[in-house]
């Protein structure tokens, strides 16, 4: 399940949860102020410092307003930083390894002004503009995949990345009583077909986009519906951010209740947990700097979240 479910997911842990989980299971209480790695493990010695620490309204911000599952991005950004204790999540800010290419980590690695700055650019610009992108080249898939499908292809050399990503994922999860596991529907299309996500539950409707011929590539099934000629169709989230037309936009912002699409269920093979199809009703909110600047030079951070849940957002500078 954590291997194949997408990133246009919401997780059920809240931001409080994981905070009390950072500073009372992890004994996370400082971020870091001076790098030492006696043992050369890649990893800050001294256990209860993190870069972490602080900055979980950031990665919830992000979840909501870019479509980015903020536990998939913490479980990332776990196998990535060592629980944010790596040399670059402490020199550079770079909690995900970005442009750490192996040729030289230290000469390419991405730098950021801050923590909360790495969090913004990994859901919108890796995850929202790319990863989850039908119009990029790094498309195979919204979630962490293998090598045939999804992010591990295009994200990182290791074949196995995406395996160890999901298990991040679990672990933390774990913590929770399994609040994630199978809380979506996931559709999973085995074979070499490919398959056109279409606009509308209409064979004749236009297509948003297609899946490419690689097998392995999942879907997050909210429902199921019948065309006026009687065939079976699921209604999918959309991987890309689709515009006011309904037509794909590369937008970056997320829209869960509008950003939606159908495929025919012949095309999926193997469903995880048919029973947690879901409708949800969300409310908007907006947050205001009041004269400072939220990450990505934003004076207002506009999003919608399920009813109900805690609106979180950085701190602004």
């Amino acid at each position: 399940y954590y291997q194949f479910v997408s990133h246009r997911t919401i997780t059920n842990v809240s931001c409080q949860n994981m905070e009390d989980y950072l500073q009372n299971t992890l004994g996370i209480t400082s971020s870091i102020d001076a790098y030492r790695d006696n043992d050369q493990d890649s990893s800050d010695d001294t256990l209860n410092r993190s870069q972490y620490y602080g900055q979980m309204p950031a990665f919830y911000q992000n979840q909501y307003e870019y479509g980015a599952n903020a536990l998939m991005m913490l479980a990332l950004s776990a196998n990535e930083s060592a629980y944010g204790r790596s040399s670059l999540s402490f020199t550079r800010n770079n909690l995900f390894g970005h442009a750490a290419y192996d040729t030289d980590v230290e000469k390419n690695a991405s730098r950021y002004l801050n923590i909360a700055n790495s969090v913004y650019a990994h859901a919108k610009y890796y995850i929202s503009g790319s990863y989850c992108s039908p119009l990029k080249t790094q498309y195979h898939g919204g979630f962490f995949g293998n090598k045939s499908a999804g992010m591990n292809v295009s994200y990182a050399s290791d074949p196995y990345w995406g395996e160890k990503a999901a298990s991040y994922y679990q672990r933390l999860d774990s913590q929770f009583g399994d609040a994630d596991l199978n809380s979506y529907t996931i559709g999973i299309k085995t074979s070499t077909e490919d398959v056109p996500v279409h606009q509308y539950a209409q064979a004749d409707s236009d297509v948003l986009y297609q899946t490419g011929t690689m097998p392995d590539y999942a879907f997050v099934i909210l429902g199921t519906m019948q065309d006026d000629a009687g065939n079976d169709w699921y209604i999918v989230q959309s991987d890309a951010t689709l515009g006011d037309d309904g037509k794909v936009a590369l937008s970056y912002t997320y829209d869960y209740a509008n950003d939606i699409a159908y495929i025919p269920a012949a095309a999926v093979q193997v469903i995880l947990d048919q029973k947690a199809q879901k409708s949800t009703a969300y409310a908007a909110v907006t947050f205001d700097a009041a004269g400072g600047t939220f990450p990505g030079d934003q004076a207002l951070v506009s999003y919608q979240l399920p009813e109900g849940s805690a609106a979180e957002a950085a701190t602004p500078a």
